[in-house]
């Protein structure tokens, strides 16, 4: 098992391209290795000199278009370690859930760790406006996972659901002070992502939340969360996993009419 991560997208670069970065793109990953990759084609704030992938300055709160999600995938990640000394690592992640497919194409990717802690991701993929195959890099850093809202240890929190039968998938992965969801029903995708902030005054927290499990109206001292980029209809459930201490590994909530597991909760 690994260390539960946040990683934020620094840069793409399609070979022999230059490299940019003109989405939102963060993924959130479990000690299971379970992950939630948000990719978010934000719209640009007029008076911003901010990167492209700073969130506080591209997303807002309030209903976004859906087609500001480029991509978003869910499901499970297997790591090889490094054959050589300074060689790559090499990551293979499996799309349970895929915004653009029910069958995608195998994802995977050398891993080149860098001095500063980034990692360097090549490989090769499918370019989606020629269908031709393209060599690629992108460029991750990872973001600290910190202890929130009072809470005495650090928290990662997974809720997943599935109804064949209505043609569902959902994944949801929170991971210190952010928490990500995508969930496909009948083709239909929709998106959550959720940052902790700091509030600077007392009693100016709380949580409203509209269509989804609840209404939470909880006060904190220490800050609050909130829902950064909401994209499509579904409900998800991740405002239940701002409070860890109500649940266990195995039980069973509901958004909307739809059931989801607590599939992994750790504290460390």
């Amino acid at each position: 098992m690994n260390a539960p991560s946040i990683s934020e997208r620094r840069h793409i670069r399609v070979i022999p391209g230059e490299a940019k970065e003109t989405t939102s793109t963060l993924v959130t990953t479990s000690r299971t290795s379970h992950f939630v990759d948000i990719r978010i084609v934000p719209l640009p704030s007029p008076n911003s000199v901010k990167p492209a992938n700073d969130v506080d300055t591209w997303l807002s709160n309030a209903p976004q278009p859906t087609h500001m999600l480029q991509l978003g995938f869910a499901g499970t990640s297997q790591s090889t370690a490094a054959i050589t000394e300074g060689g790559p690592a090499h990551a293979v992640w499996e799309h349970w859930i895929d915004s653009r497919s029910d069958d995608p194409p195998k994802d995977q990717g050398d891993m080149w760790a860098r001095p500063n802690g980034d990692v360097l991701e090549t490989g090769k993929s499918v370019d989606k406006s020629t269908g031709k195959v393209v060599e690629y890099e992108e460029l991750w850093g990872y973001l600290g996972v910190e202890k929130v809202g009072g809470e005495m240890k650090r928290v990662s929190v997974v809720m997943r659901c599935e109804d064949l039968e209505k043609g569902i998938r959902g994944l949801v992965v929170r991971v210190g002070g952010w928490c990500q969801g995508i969930v496909k029903v009948k083709g239909e995708v929709s998106v959550e992502r959720w940052k902790y902030a700091e509030k600077k005054e007392k009693g100016s927290g709380g949580v409203r939340v509209e269509n989804d499990v609840e209404e939470v109206g909880r006060e904190t001292d220490l800050g609050d969360w909130e829902r950064v980029i909401r994209l499509g209809p579904g409900a998800l459930p991740c405002s239940l996993a701002f409070t860890p201490a109500k649940m266990k590994e195995g039980d069973v909530v509901k958004a909307g009419d739809t059931k989801w597991t607590v599939i992994e909760k750790h504290e460390w």
